[in-house]
């Protein structure tokens, strides 16, 4: 008759941890609270560095708050960043995000009223070229128009001729978007979520 090995000490501690209910439910939720940690800048809402995108147009807004934003091309060059880097601090926003109430798009125009939570028409207070709402353009450069075609300079440097009527049938598709805080907004009006 030969020695019978005995398991090691690590055998009985995982049989026990396993049929203990609430130890498994703990590790699963420090597990994925350590994940959400890390990866914070894949599942929030506003990516930017630090996740500072504000508005003070929608400061302490309740949780479930929603409001429609034009977003509009930044004229200047957005940096580009690694995945790793994109991952662990975010990303500048290469558009600027404007809460409204309303829109209206007028030949070449954007007319807007931006979102001020007061109930009432203000009247349509704000305008923006088609072109700038699109494409990142030179500071002060003039757009200008000629039989249905918008001729601008971009920011790098080169000419660009869109129609009118292709920029506005995509206008509503890729430059209003509805933004949901499911947390509400902080005093700057932030994003709670990602804060």
């Amino acid at each position: 008759m030969g020695i019978q090995q005995g398991r090691p000490p690590s055998y009985y501690v995982k049989q026990r941890f396993k049929r203990n209910l609430p130890a498994v439910i703990g590790l699963w939720v420090i597990v994925l609270a350590c994940v959400a940690a890390v990866f914070c800048f894949v599942i929030i809402p506003d990516q930017s560095p630090m996740a500072n995108e504000m508005s003070l147009s929608l400061s302490t807004r309740k949780p479930g708050f929603s409001v429609d934003v034009l977003k509009v091309k930044k004229n200047k060059e957005t940096e580009d960043v690694s995945i790793v880097s994109r991952i662990f601090e975010g990303k500048e926003n290469e558009f600027r995000e404007i809460p409204i109430d309303a829109f209206k798009l007028e030949g070449t125009e954007v007319f807007y009223r931006e979102y001020s939570g007061l109930i009432g028409d203000t009247g349509w207070t704000n305008s923006i070229s088609l072109a700038d709402v699109f494409f990142a353009i030179q500071p002060d450069e003039v757009i200008s128009e000629q039989g249905g075609d918008l001729a601008f300079t971009l920011y790098d440097g080169s000419s660009v001729t869109h129609t009118v009527s292709e920029l506005s049938s995509d206008f509503e598709k890729r430059a209003i978007d509805k933004r949901t805080f499911l947390l509400g907004t902080d005093r700057y009006g932030r994003d709670m979520l990602s804060r």
